[in-house]
């Protein structure tokens, strides 16, 4: 169905996929808050620009989060596209861990897709 509205109404679906993406930060940071952790959602990095979808700490461990809404691939250009998706939400990460204290973990978490051997290689 998804498919459809993003064909049908693309200014729509995109409306709807940043609610969606909304709805996975909240939630990533309800649960990581209800053990404990200082949590900061959209945090904004500069020079360069980058943003966290959340980062959180709690004593010593910090943890960058990178979230992918990504629908399950049923074409090979769909895969394509979705392992392009993920490999960058893994790049990106990797490319932010360096400006936190060490030890700090990186996470990219998905919805609907896992990746494959292509991503898996990234990571």
């Amino acid at each position: 169905m998804l498919r459809v509205a993003v064909l049908v109404d693309r200014e729509q679906y995109e409306k709807v996929s940043g609610l969606r993406e909304e709805r996975m930060v909240a939630q990533s940071a309800s649960a990581l808050r209800a053990k404990g952790w200082i949590v900061q959602p959209h945090l904004h990095l500069s020079d360069p620009e980058r943003e966290i979808d959340v980062y959180a700490a709690k004593g010593q461990q910090d943890l960058v989060i990178q979230l992918k809404s990504t629908l399950r691939p049923h074409s090979p250009w769909e895969v394509y596209k979705r392992n392009a998706d993920v490999i960058d939400g893994v790049n990106h990460t990797a490319e932010v861990l360096p400006r936190f204290r060490e030890g700090v973990l990186g996470f990219v978490i998905t919805d609907g897709y896992e990746g494959d051997y292509q991503t898996w290689a990234r990571s």
